[in-house]
Formats: structure tokens, sequence, C-alpha cells
């Protein structure tokens, strides 16, 4: 999934600059099908307000509830919100329900929605200027009686904050990742690393990316040091490599269109409709995403933090 830059509104200097425009997309995604090590098979399925990803709806194959997006305005930006639904009573309570009732118990377990993902997007003129992923997860125990507690637990944070060039392309972006302590009582603690990726460019195509982090802990100072580079290589005008200490990407390619990329721990598969749209993504571990379409423009897309954009990686419209 890529992430496209937003408007970008011409520089104050008088030289011509061509400016970078998202156009809109013809086709937009509406409903994923896929197995992962959270849900399972499931279903996805998306409903737009116009132009906007609105809500979307989780189920498994049985057309069970799993989880429910919906997205709200906050300042500058727009907010998504992924909550699993859950049973809110333990064990002992769900086996006398089953007990009592058989097979029809499971329409008298109550649920509860819990946080698992959330997405904030934050805007200005027009411009994506950062994005902050939350990522929570379920308990291992739960618990029961008195002591039940179904709450998820904070596992990370990462805010990306983006700076552009005249011409709209994203040349420096600061990232703020936080990993939260495991303590089951007190979930608030975290700790924090900061990063700074510079791209380097050839024209309007990335050759480089210099990742700096910082000493400083809790903030976003200045100190940066060189941490890694990332050689970005290309043959006939496409993207097939890219090289550091702790990144390294291998591209192949099938009529201009990224068939598949070999990660430093295993390789993922893409495959397209008739319209060159993405149309199965496999992760080489068993799970996968079939995607269906429809007509009309939506920014699903928006899920993917924009400097992934630079990394040429096939996208869900």
């Amino acid at each position: 999934m890529l992430l496209g830059a937003g408007l970008f509104a011409c520089s104050d200097s008088d030289d011509d600059v061509d400016v970078k425009v998202t156009p809109k997309n013809k086709f937009r995604v509406k409903e994923i099908t896929g197995k992962n090590s959270h849900w399972g098979e499931y279903v996805m399925n998306m409903v737009y307000y116009y132009e906007t990803l609105d809500s979307v709806v989780v189920r498994d194959k049985e057309n069970n509830k799993l989880a429910v997006m919906t997205s709200y305005d906050v300042d500058n930006g727009l907010k998504y919100s992924l909550e699993d639904y859950i049973p809110n009573i333990d064990a002992d309570s769900i086996q006398k329900l089953y007990d009592k009732y058989g097979a029809d118990a499971k329409d008298s377990i109550p649920l509860i929605g819990r946080e698992l993902f959330a997405l904030t997007n934050e805007y200005k003129h027009e411009e994506l200027v950062a994005q902050t992923f939350v990522y929570n997860k379920a308990r291992e125990d739960v618990g029961s009686g008195k002591d039940f507690n179904n709450k998820y637990l904070k596992n990370k944070r990462v805010r990306y904050i983006y700076e552009y060039d005249e011409r709209g392309d994203l040349v420096i972006c600061r990232v703020l990742e936080d990993a939260y302590k495991k303590e089951i009582k007190d979930n608030e603690k975290f700790d924090r690393l900061v990063y700074k990726a510079v791209m380097e460019f050839s024209g309007s195509t990335v050759t480089s990316v210099a990742l700096y982090q910082s000493d400083e802990v809790y903030g976003s100072g200045e100190d940066y040091k060189l941490n890694d580079t990332y050689t970005f290589s290309y043959s006939g005008g496409l993207l097939t490599q890219v090289s550091g200490e702790r990144l390294n990407l291998e591209y192949q390619y099938s009529g201009g269109q990224v068939t598949a990329i070999r990660y430093t721990d295993g390789e993922r598969t893409y495959e397209y409709n008739s319209d060159g749209f993405l149309k199965r993504v496999d992760f080489g571990n068993g799970e996968y995403m079939e995607i269906k379409y429809e007509a009309g423009h939506g920014d699903f897309h928006l899920f993917t933090p924009l400097i992934e954009n630079s990394f040429n990686l096939p996208s869900i419209l």
C-alpha cells in the first residue's frame, strides 16, 4: 500500500516549477478477503462518504463481526479507530452460557469494542504533514471473576513528520517510535527512538535515503548521527534494489509492475487485475490479501506511511 503526496502550494519563486498534484483514482477498494495471525480468515468491507473512507466492517467466514473501524474529524485532520469486538465476560461465564443454551449461547455473549489500531492523518494547506500510527494488542491472560480485565495493552506508537521541497517531493521524514513497557499494571511508560530520513534525488528519482538516529531519548532534538544509508539501484528506469545494513529489498517485475519483493526475512508476491490494479498479496507465511474494487475515488492508501511511497511498494487504492 502506498500513500501519495497531497496538493502542494506553489513556491514563491519566480522560476517555473512543476508542482506535484495527485490525480484521482478511477477505482477504490471495496472488499478485502484475507488471512492473518490475528483474525484468521476474514472479509473486510469498506463504506465511503463521497470520496473518503468512512467505516470498515471485518467479519469471519461465518459472517460473525470481528472488528469495526470508524473515522472522525480531529484538529487539522482525520482519525481512524479500528476496534476488535471481543467477549466482555470471562471464560467460565461463557462456558456456563453454553452449558445452559448450547449452540444458541453465542448470541447471548456480551461483546465490547477494544481498540486494536488507530491512525491520525494531519494536514496543512491540503498537504499531509504528519501521521501517527498506534498499535495495541490483546492480553494473553484476561483473568476471571473480579480479576477479569480484557482491556487491550498499548504496544507501539509511531509518528511520522514530513517535509517537502518546492515540487512537492518528500525530502525529510522525522520518525518518533515509542515502544511501550510490558508491565500489565502500568502500560503508559515507553522507550522512544528518534530518527530522521533524508532523501537524495537525481531529478525526481530517489537515489538514496540517509537514516539518522538521535541520541536524545524523549525529544525531537537535532543531535542526529548517521545510522544507515539505503542505496537505490535502477535498471531500465525501474527500482531493482534498496540496500543498506538495516534493510535490503530486491524487486522483480513483469510488464513494468512489481511482482515480487524479497525482504531479509522472506518474499512477498503481487498479482494484478486486468485494469492493472493490485488484486492479491501473498506475504510468504500463509497470510494473504485478495482485493476487489468499485468505481470511484477513495483514500485507503492513507493507511500506509507516506515515506513508503519512495520504495515503490505496490498499493491498494
